[in-house]
This record gives structure tokens, sequence and C-alpha cells, in this order.
């Protein structure tokens, strides 16, 4: 049996609906709406970060902390999430 590579392996995302907020602190990143059909952020990590709202898809690979202090604003529906609530 030939070892596993990393094509042959898969990764479960967890999915975390994030909390909708009315307004943002002053020293916070905010990531406005991208176009629907594309996410806010993609990368590596075990998460996948659903609108508090709609529960639209706004990035996945997502890692703990990895987007601190950021805003995703909703292409789908204009909420405005906590990333880290």
């Amino acid at each position: 049996m030939l070892p596993a590579t990393r094509s042959d392996t898969f990764r479960v995302m967890a999915d975390k609906t994030l909390s909708v907020v009315e307004e943002t602190p002053r020293a916070s990143a905010i990531i406005h709406a991208p176009p629907k059909g594309k996410m806010a952020f993609s990368g590596d990590g075990p998460d996948r970060l659903l609108c508090g709202s709609c529960t639209v898809i706004l990035a996945e690979g997502v890692s703990e902390g990895q987007l601190f202090g950021v805003f995703i604003e909703c292409p789908e529906c204009g909420a405005l999430n906590d990333v880290n609530p």
C-alpha cells in the first residue's frame, strides 16, 4: 500500500455562525462585501465563517485568531459580522 499524499486527504471544516453588530469600534478593520459568489477570505485553516443574519459563507479555511479585530460585510444581506465576538 502506498503512503497517503496530500491530494489523497480531505479536510472537514467547522461552520461558525458569526455575530451581527450594528456598528464597529473605531480601531477595526472592515472587509467590505465582496461580489456575490466570492468570499472575503480563503485560507488553509479548519473553519468556515457564516453570516449571522442569512448564513451565506463569508470565509473559509480560517484559523483561530487569524482575522482578529476584523468585521465582514455580507454581500447578500448587508449585515456587518464580527469575526471575533
